[in-house]
């Protein structure tokens, strides 16, 4: 099993976020380099929250924002935990999913 997602991920079709967790990939037609599929590691990373059955909401931040009631968009891709423990971390080149607690 670990071979065969090795082998995904050095010919591009996936991308490796953390611990057990991969998200899928497609080749930039611009750089020619494989990336996060989809709408960005923001949404990817919630998908993947979904998939393991952890609880989430969205932040203070973003609910505000979201409501009309801030004006500052919220740029790191952040959640907060409903109840229980995520102790993984989740990873795509430079960002990282912030747990709000």
């Amino acid at each position: 099993m670990l071979r065969a997602l090795r082998e995904l991920t050095d010919e591009g079709k996936l991308i490796r976020l953390g611990y057990g967790a991969y998200a899928r990939a497609e080749v930039s037609p611009i750089t020619k380099q494989p990336m996060l599929a989809g709408d960005g590691f923001g949404e990817v990373s919630r998908q993947l929250l979904d998939k393991l059955k952890v609880a989430w909401e969205p932040t203070t931040a973003e609910r505000d924002y979201n409501a009309g009631r801030s004006t500052q968009v919220p740029m790191t891709p952040q959640v907060r935990l409903r109840r229980g423990r995520f102790s993984r971390k989740l990873r795509y080149k430079a960002m990282e999913l912030a747990i709000e607690r």
